[in-house]
């Protein structure tokens, strides 16, 4: 008889049907921790590639921008 955890194992049949299933409840955790990590950063890249109005107002701002330096640079050369 071995002792593995808190439970007594009376066969080597039992043994490894108890690695097996430690086993798998590992994985699985490792998987959900997995899947959930990913499905953060997924949703993350897609929320950052979304426009919002401040994109909107951040273009408006580039154009009127632009805008002035071609006026200003039309006097300066005047």
């Amino acid at each position: 008889m071995k002792d593995i955890g808190l439970e007594m194992v009376t066969s080597k049949e039992q043994e490894l049907q108890m690695r097996i299933d430690w086993l798998e409840l590992g994985l699985k955790k490792i998987i959900e921790h997995s899947l959930d990590e990913i499905i953060k950063e997924k949703a993350q890249a897609y929320l950052d590639g979304e426009p919002t109005t401040a994109d909107e107002y951040n273009e408006s701002q580039i154009q009127e921008s632009q805008e002035l330096m071609e006026e200003f640079g039309k006097i300066v050369k005047e």
